[in-house]
């Protein structure tokens, strides 16, 4: 509803509808790229992996682009998921990247690349993990902050990162269909000025 709203009132392309948040707002992200799948076309979570509840019932009907940033040494949303009297509550990050790997159809195993430890004050490093599908398309992305916390990266925490700038380039690649052409993926603007030259 609160997209169609938005939607009736603002130039939307309604084939590029993301969804993005932190800690409990990344579990809502997982919550919408699963059950609202129709409508989103890529997903971003910062701070927390997948519940169990969401995971036993995601069902995603089209390629679905999911960034993950999550802090190794996170108290709150533990890098290695919570079960608790045997009742598996959130998903591990090895878990919630090999389910969006299976869905998208991607390679078993993802490439890593290290990141820039840019900032060497921060305690933290990072390492970019990527699974791509058959033809080289990257649908899950994984940037594992090494000793980092429950943190928003580039605004606290870990500082060789832009948690903003990440998430944007990452959506920025995909429609409700998938991976978008180069061309697509333009923004191609023209701007006027007159009187030329002007102050």
């Amino acid at each position: 509803a609160m997209i169609d709203a938005i939607a009736s009132e603002y130039m939307v392309d309604n084939n590029r509808i993301y969804v993005c948040g932190y800690s409990l707002g990344g579990e809502f992200t997982y919550e919408l790229a699963c059950s609202l799948n129709h409508r989103i076309a890529a997903a971003g979570a910062v701070a927390r992996t997948m519940q169990g509840e969401t995971f036993n019932n995601c069902a995603p009907q089209h390629p679905t682009g999911v960034l993950t940033i999550l802090g190794t040494s996170d108290a709150i949303s533990d890098y290695n998921g919570i079960t608790f009297e045997g009742i598996q509550y959130y998903m591990s990050a090895a878990e919630t990247h090999e389910y969006w790997a299976t869905a998208n159809n991607c390679v078993a195993n993802p490439t890593m690349t290290t990141v820039a430890n840019t900032n060497t004050s921060d305690g933290s490093s990072v390492e970019r993990y990527t699974w791509t599908d058959a033809s080289g398309c990257t649908y899950v992305e994984h940037l594992k902050v090494i000793n980092g916390g429950h943190d928003w990266p580039g605004a606290f925490g870990n500082y060789d990162i832009s948690s903003n700038i990440e998430i944007w380039k990452f959506f920025s690649r995909y429609d409700i269909n998938g991976t978008l052409s180069v061309s697509d993926n333009k923004e191609q603007v023209n701007y006027s000025l007159s009187p030329n030259p002007v102050q």
